[in-house]
């Protein structure tokens, strides 16, 4: 499951997930960030980046 954080509520531990499908049974929902394992930063590896950018 790929989402996107589009809120934190560091004083209530709270994060706001957002799908990129726009289909109603993919609406945005709250997590507890207790609840969560792990988070992993995605970098779209499709994309043709040049090294020069870097610089």
């Amino acid at each position: 499951m790929l989402k996107q954080i589009i809120n934190h509520d560091t004083e209530r531990g709270v994060i706001t997930c957002h799908s990129l499908n726009e289909s109603p049974e993919y609406a945005d929902f709250k997590l507890n960030i207790d609840d969560v394992i792990k988070l992993f930063y995605v970098i779209d590896k499709s994309r043709n980046i040049s090294k020069k950018s870097y610089y």
